[in-house]
């Protein structure tokens, strides 16, 4: 028994013995690997070149109209692939135009094909005169002419089938005469026009119904002149 006291002792002595406390240090400071975005756009500070501004940073994306890379001397600020900035570009969204509203000075006979190229707003300070063009079929070259400083006469066209062009003609200074075109059959391209300053003289044309030279006059706004619809000899839907 008296060899068995120490070793018990010794056991009590173990078993009474606190753990050592873990001195280790839990606080540390994280670092943060994020990429620093302050404007919420998407693109980190290194490849943003304003992050004040979530409009813009990154590379630059062609023709949407943004100078995305803060870069004038890049391709950036053009809506519409024409090689013109939106701030000079008169429909940034239409590559077919791009200058500025125009007035062309005199009378217009022949070159339709080229004489709105590029514009989206052109007028005439003269008269319109499409006579005898007998390839004539229809007026597409005319698709930014919005006025007329003088008459509009279309007579003894004989191919053209259609106002196809003068979607945005809204003012004739003077009178409207369309006479003695065949195988015109509509009048529904002229739906903006609403001044016409003289007469309106639509006579002798073949396919045209006369219903529709009643409808061109009552939506104009602004007339003063004497009407003339006579041998419109197309057939009008029924009523």
């Amino acid at each position: 028994m008296r060899l068995l006291l120490p070793f018990a002792l010794v056991l009590s002595a173990c078993g009474d013995k606190e753990p050592a406390e873990d001195k280790q240090d839990d606080t540390h400071t994280e670092t943060d690997t994020e990429p620093q975005d302050a404007d919420g756009d998407g693109f980190a500070l290194a490849e943003d070149c304003d992050d004040d501004d979530s409009g813009v940073g990154g590379a630059e994306r062609p023709f949407d109209g943004v100078d995305n890379d803060c870069d004038p001397s890049t391709p950036d600020d053009d809506g519409d692939g024409d090689g013109i900035a939106v701030a000079d570009d008169c429909d940034a969204a239409d590559p077919l135009g791009w200058l500025p509203p125009e007035e062309y000075v005199g009378d217009v006979k022949w070159g339709l094909w080229k004489f709105c190229a590029g514009c989206c707003e052109r007028s005439i300070r003269g008269d319109l005169l499409l006579i005898n063009n007998f390839g004539l079929t229809s007026l597409v070259g005319l698709a930014g002419l919005s006025s007329v400083g003088g008459d509009v006469e279309l007579d003894r066209n004989i191919a053209l089938t259609s106002l196809a062009g003068l979607e945005n003609l809204s003012s004739v200074a003077k009178s409207l005469t369309i006479g003695s075109n065949p195988s015109l059959m509509s009048l529904a391209d002229l739906t903006s026009l609403s001044t016409v300053g003289k007469d309106v003289d639509i006579t002798d044309n073949d396919d045209l119904c006369e219903d529709e030279v009643d409808a061109l006059v009552a939506q104009l706004t602004s007339f003063s002149g004497t009407v003339t619809n006579t041998d419109n000899l197309g057939t009008c839907p029924s009523a």
